[in-house]
């Protein structure tokens, strides 16, 4: 009766979706060792009773808007020394979290950011700053951006609170079309 009830095929699909989500919890966690600061950023798009039309839509501007504070970062960071040399290239992984709404009217979408690999002559209110600007140069940005130094050894705290959406089911909430990982970086994950 049981066999009826688990098919072969969805027991193999869910062993592949344990191993995918595993996968990514070990990428992460690699990454997270190489990260120094995290950021989060708010948008003006409330998301509370909205459609699933309207959310996509938020969500695309959101992604938009990721792209502009990564590329205006760099820069702002390096100059175009990130276009020079590779090793310079900051990481950047995005989050965008908040379109799973049904309890709060003034939730809006927002991004928790995770930034390293950054020019060590800048402190974390340079960064504050930095990151603070570009963000609000975008339409959708609100003014409530917020940075957290991120120590050795407490990866794993900051990882849960990143993926807590992905672990209730938003597959979708990394936003690895946005990311940036220095291939330095990844050879390190590539080799442990």
């Amino acid at each position: 009766m049981w066999y009826l009830q688990h098919p072969p095929q969805c027991l193999h699909s869910q062993q592949l979706n344990r191993r995918a989500q595993q996968a990514q919890q070990d990428y992460l966690a690699g990454i997270s060792q190489h990260c120094s600061y995290g950021l989060t950023l708010h948008t003006t798009f409330k998301t509370f009773g909205r459609s699933s039309l309207t959310l996509l839509d938020y969500f695309e501007t959101t992604r938009h808007s990721l792209h502009q504070l990564r590329v205006r970062s760099n820069r702002a960071l390096t100059g175009n020394g990130w276009q020079r040399n590779p090793r310079y290239l900051p990481i950047f992984v995005p989050v965008i979290e908040g379109t799973v709404n049904t309890y709060d009217r003034n939730r809006t979408l927002h991004i928790h950011l995770a930034v390293g690999n950054l020019p060590e002559r800048y402190a974390e209110r340079d960064l504050l700053g930095i990151y603070r600007g570009c963000w609000l140069s975008n339409r959708c940005a609100a003014d409530n951006v917020k940075i957290a130094r991120l120590w050795r050894g407490q990866e794993d705290g900051w990882l849960n609170y990143f993926t807590k959406e992905e672990e209730q089911g938003r597959t979708d909430t990394i936003d690895y079309y946005n990311s940036q990982i220095p291939q330095h970086i990844l050879a390190t994950l590539q080799a442990a």
